[in-house]
This record gives structure tokens, C-alpha cells and sequence, in this order.
């Protein structure tokens, strides 16, 4: 997020007042000048601005996109514009107190997950994500080709502020408990960190939801603070030390943390597994694992990378490299239904037929195809 205040402007070399909501564009538009015209470049003044995390600094999925986009602005500028993130509790606690910040000027921007602020108003959880809500991919979709972004900035101008999104740390699943749930009951009181609307959501059953920053997640759990917490993903999950302290964690996560690497692409469940692709650039495993626990079987190899998966009765579909592949689940030859040269998301099994939705250019089709056979056929196209 980045601070939008009326009575937080300079004037510019043309007379008329800056905001620093417009500041970043008018940088980027200033480096374009300034490969053209050195000494307009020259000319440009040094902007210094303070970025609070709502992570500490080793939280890896989020640090790569800090430094990504710092490192961005900084080029853009010709070094002229120069953004120093601050972890979590450095400049100001984590959670809602990130965004607090930038909407009331204590700093310039905040790099945070607008769900946090929650409690104020509970149309910030579209800023970041929802339960039941898009996958990577849709979001993405939604904020940059569906005008989601345009209302979100809407209701975040109103507070002083404009969001430009960084990075995606996708699907959140599960969590980690120190006592096993095996009904809903069991969930009756049970003191859980899990922020926004998901916690809203879980106390319906009868969770206590708790806001704790990423920072104060583990000794709250280790001191019995909490009974649960989420956090991100596996990756995260078990780099700060969750399945040391509770025990019963999230099944597939579990899983994915002994493979030793993320998962990539998505999760397909069918009645009785949970079906997810293995690797990372390069050749991958598909394998599955019961839902009540046990050994991971593979299914299948593939020779590129999965982006999506989907399930039905009788076989596992994904799309790898730019082909929409069938694979048995017993075993048996792959087939190759059609050819996906766009970026695809949204796979799913319907009706006895196939569908996605494949981005080319600037244009979003949705496609479907009979898995016994025939060709894909466009639904809809948008631009």
C-alpha cells in the first residue's frame, strides 16, 4: 500500500501539486526520459521512503517479492527512488498496525495482507484473499483482467491509501493443532490464530480466532497460548517450526514438508485421495496420498512442469507444458486431449467434460473438451 494524504504533497516542475500516490508513476515515466535525456535524469530528486513488513525478514516467500519489487522501483528510477522495508515490530507491530500505518502517514507505504484489517471493515479481505475464494490464477485474473484492482482501490482510496499488488503465496491450507480434530465438536472453544474472514468463518463452528503476528505465532503455540495456527504454506509451515509443537497438522501438509520441496500447481481430491504434482521446473511426479493418512503412491511422470490439476472417476488430468494431458488412475497409456499454448488455470471435471480457462494475449477463453474424445471447443472468449 502506498499513502495517498491530501496534505502530503510537493509541488512539481510544472506548478501543480505531486501526491505520492502519484509519485511512483511519475517515476517510472521519469526513467524512460532519463535513457533519452541524461540531464533530465540529473535533475530528478532522491525519494527515500520506509516500507514496515507484516513478516519478519525471514520469511522467505514473502521477502523475494519485497526485494523483487524494491529492487524494481529502485531501476526504474535510476537509483533515484528508494524504498527500505522494515520487518515486523521494527517500526511497527505486524498485523493491522502495517496498514495502520501507511493509511495515517506514520510511513510511506506498507507491504501487508489487507485482511488483517479485518476487524475495521470486512471488505479489506478482498485485498488479499478469501475462504472458499479464487486460486492463484483467478485471483491474479480477477485483480489485474476482472477489475477487482479498480474496486479495491476505490474502497482503499477512501482511507488514504492505493494498493498495487506483489506476488501471490498462494493457496493457504490447513493448520497445525495441538490436539486432534476429528469431529467439528472438537472444535468447540478451540483458540486458533487464523486472521480476517477465514477466522470469522471457523468461529461459527465455534473457534476462537486469534490475531497474532507471523512473528508471535510460534512461541504461542509452543506455551499453549493457542491451541492452533495457520500460516502459509508448507514451505513457511515448516521453516518456522510448527509440526514441533503441534502434533496433528494439516495432512497434506505433513506430506509435502518430508518430500523436502513446494508443491507446485494445485490440489484434486476424488472420495477417497488427495492427488497433487511433485517437482519444480522440469519433470514431475503426480501422486496421491489417502485422505485419512498413509504412504504417498505415484500415479504418474510427466516431463514438464504442471500448472493445474483435476480429478474424476476414473483418471487425473493436468495440464503440463502446453498440453491438456489424461492419465489413468490405475495405470495405463497418458493421452494427450488438447493443446494449451496460453496460460491456463481453472481446470476442472464437469458434466463428463473437461474445462479451463487459458489467458493469450489480452485475451481469456474458456475451453472444454470430451476426455473420451474430440476436439476442445471455445465456450467464451473475453478480451
Amino acid at each position: 500500500m502506498t499513502r495517498d494524504s491530501k496534505d502530503n504533497t510537493s509541488v512539481g516542475a510544472n506548478g501543480h501539486p505531486v501526491s505520492r500516490r502519484r509519485l511512483l508513476a511519475g517515476a517510472a515515466a521519469a526513467s524512460s526520459a532519463m535513457i533519452a535525456s541524461p540531464a533530465i535524469a540529473q535533475a530528478n530528486p532522491e525519494v527515500k521512503w520506509r516500507m514496515p513488513l507484516f513478516v519478519p525478514k525471514t520469511v522467505d516467500s514473502v521477502m523475494d517479492a519485497v526485494t523483487d519489487f524494491t529492487r524494481r522501483v529502485l531501476e526504474a528510477s535510476d537509483g533515484k527512488f528508494q524504498i527500505q522495508s522494515f520487518a515486523a515490530g521494527e517500526l511497527v507491530p505486524g498485523g493491522p498496525a502495517v496498514l495502520d500505518a501507511a493509511e495515517q502517514g506514520t510511513t510511506e507505504c506498507a507491504f501487508t495482507l489487507s485482511y488483517y484489517s479485518f476487524g475495521k471493515d470486512p471488505a479489506y479481505a478482498f485485498g488479499s484473499t478469501l475462504p472458499f475464494g479464487f486460486n492463484t490464477r483467478g485471483q491474479a485474473s480477477w485483480l489485474l483482467k476482472g477489475g477487482g484492482l479498480d474496486l479495491c482501490n476505490e474502497f482503499f482510496h477512501a482511507r488514504g491509501t492505493h494498493a498495487i499488488p506483489v506476488g501471490n503465496s498462494t493457496a493457504q491450507m490447513g493448520g497445525f493443532f495441538r490436539k486432534e480434530i476429528n469431529k467439528v465438536e472438537d472444535l468447540k472453544g478451540l483458540k486458533m490464530r487464523i486472521p480476517g474472514l477465514g477466522g470469522a468463518v471457523l468461529a461459527k463452528v465455534g473457534v476462537v480466532p486469534q490475531q497474532i503476528p507471523p512473528g508471535e505465532i510460534y512461541p504461542a503455540l509452543e506455551k499453549g497460548v493457542i491451541d492452533a495456527a495457520e500460516w502459509a504454506g508448507p514451505y513457511d509451515d515448516f521453516k518456522m517450526g510448527l509440526h514441533r509443537v503441534a502434533k496433528s497438522g494439516g495432512g497434506a501438509e505433513e506430506l509435502f514438508a518430508a518430500r523436502g520441496v513446494a508443491v507446485v500447481g494445485q490440489l484434486a481430491l476424488d472420495d477417497g485421495y488427495v492427488y497433487f504434482p511433485y517437482g519444480s521446473f522440469g519433470p514431475t511426479e503426480i501422486l496421491r496420498v489417502p485422505k485419512g493418512g498413509g504412504a504417498e503412491e505415484r500415479v504418474a511422470d510427466v516431463d514438464q512442469t504442471v500448472s493445474a490439476i483435476a480429478v474424476d472417476d476414473v483418471a487425473v488430468y493436468v495440464i503440463t507444458g502446453t498440453d491438456l494431458v489424461s492419465i489413468p488412475k490405475e495405470g495405463g497409456p497418458k493421452t494427450t486431449l488438447a493443446s494449451v499454448p496460453g496460460v491456463s488455470f481453472g481446470l476442472t471435471v464437469a458434466d463428463g467434460l473437461v474445462w479451463w480457462t487459458e489467458f493469450a494475449g489480452y485475451d481469456v477463453t474458456l475451453y472444454k473438451v470430451d476426455p473420451k474424445g474430440g476436439t476442445a471447443e471455445a465456450v467464451t472468449s473475453e478480451t
